[in-house]
């Protein structure tokens, strides 16, 4: 898979444009699913990164957009977390509902 194969999947995925539509935060793809998508995998969670805001006030604002629940994971690296089953279940093909929680997670 090349850059744009990965731009393609990345500007696809529901989640991320759910996101993007709602907040005009500057947020990258990272981690687990950049590999997920370069490897054609289906990704059962995200990896962000907030460059211009606060990762856990943003993960509060998105666990309350999508309401979901929002867990702080190290307040001193400022890692935040998000949950939310019931976006799982809307959003993911029914092949892989209820196997995995969807997860975000915010740096």
């Amino acid at each position: 898979m090349n850059i744009q194969t990965l731009t393609n999947k990345i500007q696809k995925d529901s989640i991320l444009n759910n996101l993007a539509s709602f907040f005009d935060n500057e947020i990258y793809v990272v981690g687990g699913t950049v590999r997920d998508f370069l490897m054609g995998k289906i990704s059962y969670d995200r990896d962000l990164i907030v460059v211009d805001e606060d990762a856990k006030s943003f993960s509060q604002k998105v666990a309350e957009f999508l309401d979901g629940v929002f867990i702080p994971l190290d307040e001193e690296n400022k890692i935040s977390f998000f949950g939310c089953p019931e976006y799982c279940l809307l959003h993911l093909p029914p092949c892989i509902r209820g196997k995995q929680a969807y997860t975000i997670c915010f740096a």
